[in-house]
């Protein structure tokens, strides 16, 4: 994960950057435009980041994906240092997540359960007048982030477990490429994955190895399942039986209690 503690030499680096003309969505992404003249129901206010910060930030993230990888996406979520790992998953903002604030717009945002996001393009926020600012709608101390490694499943969720270990291949090539001298990924690049996790939109979904339900529930909506590299060289089937909401690259070690 990138380590919260340094996320303001980030902004501060950030911000001393001159404003890129244009900002072109990452590949895959939605391109917003909000409405001129919108209604600011939400006020800016002290500690509200800069749009064009958290735009860097996005653009960062991006850029820690190896070009040949198909299988892993990385996106930023929500530390939320006041809870607990298990207690994080479950997170929903109450009503709204982030908005986008302007002198013209104010856009909100969707954010995930477990409190992922993503920063896309907005064109009436690119210009310098608008003045834009992202707002979370959490408690101030909150606002700090990570990166979260996740992996495209199929329709119908059923994949050669193979599959899982090419996605742990792509992670660790973007790992070996990440420079050691960077203070704001030492804790990413270092970082031991060993596990996968899949959490469902609904309650009761499972995770099926060969037909049998494997990995250990973390929360209602989501489990988690140890990665063994054996499985990955014989004809096992992994199956996400439920509605997917998504499948994270993980580390045991982060569940106290975990096998």
């Amino acid at each position: 994960m990138i380590r919260p503690a340094l996320l303001l030499c980030f902004f501060l680096a950030a911000s001393a950057l001159p404003a890129p003309p244009v900002l072109a969505a990452p590949a895959g992404s939605a391109v917003f435009t909000a409405p001129c003249g919108a209604v600011q129901a939400r006020k800016k206010q002290a500690g509200d980041l800069s749009y064009q910060t958290m735009w860097r930030m996005q653009t960062r993230v991006s850029a820690m994906l190896p070009r040949t990888a198909q299988l892993i996406t990385p996106v930023l979520r929500l530390t939320l240092d006041e809870m607990g790992e298990r207690e994080r998953l479950e997170f929903l903002p109450p009503v709204w997540g982030l908005a986008v604030i302007g002198k013209t717009l104010d856009t909100v945002l969707p954010m995930r359960r477990g409190g992922y996001f993503e920063v896309p393009a907005i064109a009436q926020a690119q210009a310098r007048q608008e003045d834009a600012i992202v707002r979370f709608n959490i408690a101030p101390q909150s606002k700090t982030f990570e990166v979260a490694w996740q992996v495209a499943v199929p329709d119908g969720g059923s994949m050669p477990y193979a599959r899982l270990a090419q996605a742990f291949d792509e992670l660790r090539l973007a790992q070996q490429e990440m420079a050691w001298w960077d203070i704001m990924v030492m804790e990413e690049k270092n970082a031991r994955f060993d596990a996968v996790r899949a959490c469902f939109a609904d309650e009761g979904g499972r995770i099926l190895v060969d037909g049998m339900p494997a990995g250990t529930a973390l929360s209602p909506h989501c489990i988690l399942l140890p990665f063994e590299p054996v499985r990955a060289s014989g004809h096992t089937q992994l199956v996400f039986a439920g509605a997917l909401d998504s499948v994270t690259l993980d580390r045991r070690a982060k569940y106290s209690g975990t096998p």
